[in-house]
């Protein structure tokens, strides 16, 4: 994760999806959901645990839908997070 996410989110990311896979839950969020090199994007993710033996999480699935707001940043969007135990 370290090579795909800008620093100063992989800590916030990591700890999401460490959640999602040893709670287990699942992760829902809307908003503001890209934000990198001066590139904006609002929508939704999100973030579902796997299992190997179908008990003790050991990965995730997460997918995410957003619309690109180009490099032009006005307000952000609200954001929203939902977690669902399972």
């Amino acid at each position: 994760m370290t090579e795909i996410y800008p620093k100063g989110e992989f800590p916030k990311m990591f700890a999401q999806c460490r959640r999602v896979a040893y709670q287990p839950a699942l992760y829902k969020c809307e908003g503001m959901v890209f934000c990198h090199l001066n590139r904006y994007g609002q929508g939704e993710r999100i973030i579902l645990p796997l299992a190997d033996d179908g008990i003790l999480g050991d990965g995730i699935l997460g997918a995410t839908k957003y619309q690109s707001l180009g490099s032009t940043r006005t307000a952000d969007p609200p954001y929203t997070e939902s977690w669902f135990p399972l």
